[in-house]
């Protein structure tokens, strides 16, 4: 398999387990690949892991960390259009930007919606 199929794949097993709400591992997946990227994809590839961790950390009610993260992942992606990489993740952006606006107002975005809310958007692939 060559480096832009290992990245696919990647990219790939992330969105499924991104999407099943097991961000922790969603974050290992494209670390995997981020070691390997260089350049606008491995700043891309950062923001994304950035992004399923600020997830994780709601998920387990670590506010404080996952607004940190949620405006660097925003921060790091914001520049790439949609469909960079063949993700579809705007939706998922812009939720976690609310959650972090409400993490700012010193509200909990997920209290009693652990550990998944069910309105959630979730990232897709882009058909080749």
């Amino acid at each position: 398999m060559n480096q832009h199929s290992n990245e696919s794949a990647g990219i790939a097993a992330g969105v499924e387990l991104f999407n099943r709400g097991d961000f922790w591992h969603a974050h290992e997946a494209w670390e995997e690949i981020w070691l390997a990227a260089t350049g606008e994809r491995r700043r891309f590839l950062q923001g994304m892991i950035q992004l399923a961790a600020a997830f994780h950390h709601l998920q387990r009610g670590t506010l404080r960390g996952a607004g940190r993260l949620i405006a660097e992942a925003e921060q790091k992606t914001r520049e790439f259009p949609e469909g960079y990489l063949g993700l579809v993740r705007k939706p998922v952006v812009a939720r976690a930007l609310d959650d972090a606006m409400a993490i700012g107002n010193g509200e909990d975005p997920w209290e009693d919606r652990r550990p998944i809310p069910s309105d959630l958007p979730g990232l897709a692939i882009v058909p080749p």
